[in-house]
């Protein structure tokens, strides 16, 4: 063999251990960059001791624990993942498959500019699917921009029989199926005290706050938002089968098709002490509070048929706009002492808004 042979093959095997120690350089980082981002501020994820997050990262990262408990320890800046997973942003947090059943605080701190871009799928959310007693309180997402096929929300895709309470979501829901401002589907789920301010849009089952309400319950909760869809479509929910109570929707309603409500687009559960104040259009069975009822109980609830446009509903009393506002209001059956609290020349609010 030559020497300049010899000299080739040298740098060749050089060019080559290089080439491996970039790559070997190239592995260490990405894997150091991947611990450091699923590494929580402290805790241990006990009920005692959550996880606390600061960062967006780490919220994604609670898909790697589903059944721990988790808190938030400041606002989330979320404005700059809309990159993340070829274009689809977010990763919910569950699935159908395999759902959150643990907690999370948000200890009244907000999740801003969350973008989750999955059309074709299902469950989306911050929270696709929390089950089994899973309890999120004090969560705020706001700004967020939300879109996916069935069972979408701004906080929850799913809720199948855990607690929302205190939490709100502001910012856009698009769908196609049970489709809600703040909880797409709420199956034996309960959702207390929270509201939503974003439009909605969907085919059915579609609600300013919850699209289908099924055995579930909506207590003390509000969406001002207008909804947009062609069946079953609420200001606050768009199908309920289970209890809507003290609650309200101030937002526009449009129904392409059947069973448009300013509170509940179609209920066959019990609707009480709300009310709805949007105009409501809609091509048949449209009514100012509820489009359609099949059975359901609905008592002591009142629409505008001022606001609305629309003097008809299968259920609740129908009453002017001066008659719905103030003190000297014409709500019978509202309660002014714990729930309720009247503003001047405006309709009621929740008493936990004050």
């Amino acid at each position: 063999m030559d020497r300049e042979t010899i000299k080739e093959n040298k740098y060749k095997i050089i060019s080559m251990i290089i080439i491996l120690l970039l790559l070997l350089l190239i592995s260490g980082i990405y894997i150091i960059v991947y611990e450091e981002k699923c590494e929580f501020e402290s805790g241990d994820g006990s009920e005692e001791n959550p996880y606390q997050i600061s960062n967006v990262e780490q919220l994604q990262c609670i898909n790697e624990d589903l059944e721990a408990h988790y808190e938030l320890g400041n606002d989330i800046d979320a404005s700059d993942i809309n990159q993340w997973n070829d274009g689809g942003g977010f990763d919910p947090i569950g699935d159908n498959g395999d759902g959150f059943t643990g907690s999370l605080d948000g200890q009244g701190y907000e999740i801003q500019g969350l973008t989750i871009d999955r059309p074709e799928e299902d469950s989306i959310g911050l929270m696709g699917f929390i089950d089994n007693g899973a309890i999120i309180e004090n969560v705020g997402v706001v700004d967020a921009d939300i879109t996916g096929d069935s069972y979408v929300g701004g906080l929850v895709g799913w809720n199948e029989n855990g607690l929302v309470t205190e939490s709100y979501a502001t910012g856009d829901v698009t769908g196609d199926r049970d489709v809600g401002g703040l909880v797409g589907w709420n199956s034996d789920g309960e959702v207390i005290e929270s509201y939503a301010t974003g439009d909605v849009t969907g085919e059915g089952e579609v609600g300013g706050l919850v699209g289908w309400n099924s055995d579930g319950e909506v207590i003390e909760s509000y969406a001002t938002g207008d909804v947009t869809g062609e069946f079953l479509v609420g200001g606050l929910v768009g199908s309920n089968s289970g209890f809507v109570s003290d609650s309200y929707a101030t937002g526009n309603v449009d129904g392409g098709d059947s069973s448009v409500g300013g509170l509940v687009g179609f209920n066959d559960g019990d609707v009480s002490e709300s009310y709805a104040t949007g105009d409501v259009t809609g091509e048949f069975l449209v009514g100012g509070l509820v489009g359609n009822n099949d059975g359901g109980e609905v008592s002591d609830s009142y629409w505008d048929t001022d606001s609305s446009g629309i003097d008809e509903s299968a259920g609740g009393t129908g009453l002017e706009t001066d008659e719905m506002q103030g003190e000297d209001n014409e709500l019978d059956g509202f309660n002014f002492e714990e729930t309720w609290v009247t503003v001047e020349d405006e309709y009621p609010r929740l008493h936990w808004e004050e």
